[in-house]
């Protein structure tokens, strides 16, 4: 990459690194970070990838940091729930998902036929840009939705997560931004996330 460039950014507080990162990240078509290594020695705060993805204003991807991936997009599952978070982060992904063989929408909505309506119309803006979708629709009755997504990526054999990030109280089954960062702890494939 003729353009990329290193810089020494690790000076100061955490909150002044976090601050730093984050404005330089809000120059970037894409942000990428890796997850963090509850096993290994970190020089940066537990939650700079939640901190930045909820303020930098840019698509974040993040990398597990075990395993090896050398091509993401191909088989995509995006966990969508018509909110604004959702729309952003699955628009953010598509230089990512663009080509892809197929992408499993895993809709989660109170009512079945909301759920269904809405994966029709995420299945209308996907087919203008040629991309195929499988969709599920799953009520949200109770918690776990995060581990039903985990499962989903190893079942659907998805190679990247796209979902959309929250990080305050106030949504109607658990507190925002809980499964923001239960997902960012225990995720096993790429996830692309927006706020």
């Amino acid at each position: 990459m003729p353009q990329a460039e290193w810089r020494d950014i690790n000076r100061g507080s955490d909150a002044e690194l976090l601050r730093h990162i984050t404005d330089l990240a809000r120059h970037a078509d894409l942000v990428v970070l890796g997850q963090h290594d509850e096993h290994g020695k970190a020089n940066v705060p537990e939650e700079l990838v939640a901190d930045v993805i909820m303020d930098c204003g840019r698509p974040v991807l993040v990398l597990p940091y075990i395993g090896d991936f050398t091509e993401i997009g191909k088989h995509p599952l995006i966990a969508w729930n018509n909110a604004r978070e959702a729309a952003r982060a699955l628009n953010d992904a598509l230089p990512l998902i663009q080509g892809c063989e197929k992408a499993h929408i895993l809709s989660f909505a109170t009512r079945l036929a909301e759920g269904e309506s809405s994966c029709v119309e995420v299945e209308r803006h996907l087919a203008t840009h040629g991309i195929k979708v499988k969709t599920e629709v799953v009520l949200v009755e109770d918690f776990g939705i995060m581990d039903l997504i985990l499962n989903r990526i190893t079942e659907r054999g998805a190679d990247l997560l796209v979902m959309g990030a929250h990080g305050h109280i106030g949504f109607p089954f658990e507190s925002r931004g809980t499964g923001t960062r239960h997902i960012l702890r225990h995720m096993t494939v790429p996830v692309l996330m927006s706020h």
